[in-house]
């Protein structure tokens, strides 16, 4: 375990970083399968892209394949995105 100022710092050199937090509930989140209702209602909902099992392969191709196009020899912006905070963008 570590300070929020150690992580600030290893975030700020750079250093590999990776944070999972606890937090105590008192819902039951195992793996009893049973959800509950409002949960159900909304998988029901979007059954036709969220089906229960997922797909072993990617899906066929479409007619139009998108892309972005780059300018040649471009580099990307060298600073990051605003509006963020320096932790929340980063896994």
């Amino acid at each position: 375990m570590i300070s929020a100022q150690k992580l600030t710092r290893g975030v700020k050199k750079g250093e590999a970083t990776f944070l999972a937090t606890m937090v105590e509930t008192t819902e039951d989140v195992g793996t009893s399968g049973v959800l509950p209702e409002e949960r159900k209602g909304v998988l029901k909902e979007y059954e036709d892209v969220m089906p229960p099992q997922l797909p072993k392969r990617l899906p066929p191709r479409r007619e139009v394949d998108h892309k972005i196009e780059l300018e040649p020899g471009a580099k990307p912006p060298a600073k990051r995105p605003t509006g963020w905070h320096h932790l929340s963008w980063r896994s």
